[in-house]
């Protein structure tokens, strides 16, 4: 499992698109394979999981009760945000305008290590 910490700030692109920190792709396991699931966070932030712990994340979301109002609105807020994406040739993820709209992204982009994510 990656243990993601510290603090990088990165330029976004006229496209949209932000260098991955290298400190962080070093963290990265392999089974991540340069592929993450980024999702609206709390905060008006976002949260990029790798794939490898992204999974571990749906499988939390499995045991969520979906006969429960409660469960079923928890489930639906965070997945139907969720998108995948992958670095690519120069380790740039392309963010989802969506969602760099939700957490006021304009110009560069900050990346906060929490651990897993």
């Amino acid at each position: 499992m990656p243990s993601f910490k510290g603090q990088y700030e990165h330029s976004i692109d006229a496209k949209g698109r932000v260098a991955f920190p290298a400190k962080l792709r070093k963290s990265l396991s392999p089974s991540a394979q340069e592929r993450f699931t980024i999702v609206r966070g709390q905060e008006s932030c976002l949260y990029l999981y790798p794939e490898d712990e992204w999974s571990h994340v749906e499988e939390k979301l499995s045991r969520i009760n979906n006969f429960t109002k409660k469960g079923r609105l928890a489930k639906r807020n965070f997945l139907r945000y969720a998108e995948d994406v992958s670095l690519d040739k120069q380790n740039r993820i392309a963010l989802p305008s969506d969602l760099t709209e939700y957490a006021a992204i304009n110009g560069k982009a900050v990346f906060l290590g929490m651990g897993e994510s």
